[in-house]
């Protein structure tokens, strides 16, 4: 494995994982994040130039858009292609992409964050 990134292949929930629901004040890279998920995936290496956050939650692709929209804000952008959503942001310099795509008993999501 390299050294320079650092893959945690888990299935957790987030809290255990040093991330948290948007309830609760916690966040991945200032983007919130929903409680009660299982992450799958999470690279947060100062030396990546994109810090990644997956997890599959049991709520809807419409509902993580919604959740979205609520506890950050209206995404510059929202596109579809072949059966996965991305919503756009961007904060200062850095861009934010959040994709979604349906799970067997929920959502696929993908928090990417440019470093």
């Amino acid at each position: 494995m390299n050294k320079n990134i650092i893959l945690v292949l888990l299935l957790c929930n987030l809290s255990a994982c040093g991330v948290g629901g948007g309830d609760n004040g916690s966040d991945f890279n200032g983007m919130p994040v929903i409680q009660n998920v299982r992450v799958l995936e999470q690279v947060t290496d100062e030396n990546a130039p994109v810090h990644l956050l997956r997890y599959v939650t049991s709520i809807t692709v419409e509902e993580v858009i919604a959740f979205y929209k609520e506890e950050y804000r209206e995404p510059l952008s929202i596109k579809e292609y072949e059966g996965t959503t991305v919503l756009s942001y961007k904060n200062g310099e850095k861009n934010i992409k959040v994709q979604l795509s349906s799970a067997p008993n929920g959502t696929d999501v993908y928090l990417m964050y440019e470093q």
